[in-house]
């Protein structure tokens, strides 16, 4: 789930923490589809 940032909507990272991106954006997508999956 996103969580609320002063940010514009069209920004990717707004669903990610910034400790989760620094590592990849791929591998943290793969990993945030892993733990959000419907």
């Amino acid at each position: 789930a996103a969580y609320h940032v002063k940010e514009p909507r069209s920004n990717p990272y707004i669903f990610f923490k910034e400790e989760e991106v620094t590592g990849g954006w791929d591998r943290d997508l793969a990993a945030y589809r892993k733990r959000h999956q419907r």
